[in-house]
């Protein structure tokens, strides 16, 4: 069961995709394929912090990789 903490502990789509290193619609495949845990918060998907940490621990390479400029 998903639980999510203080709401500001929980970063939404688009800060996951920052600190991972991907884009946003990366992130909603990763949520959708169940290999990142999610949940709504008024309206607004949002990840636990314990789960993205957990999930930047098990794939190294793909955790806090900087993007390339466009």
């Amino acid at each position: 069961m998903l639980r999510l903490g203080p709401r500001k502990k929980n970063p939404d789509g688009r800060s996951v995709a920052e600190r991972l290193g991907v884009s946003e619609s990366t992130v909603r495949r990763l949520i959708r394929d169940g290999e990142l845990p999610a949940g709504f918060v008024r309206g607004q998907l949002r990840v636990a912090e314990a789960d993205l940490e957990a999930y930047m621990a098990d794939t190294p390479g793909r955790a806090r990789r900087p993007q390339q400029a466009a």
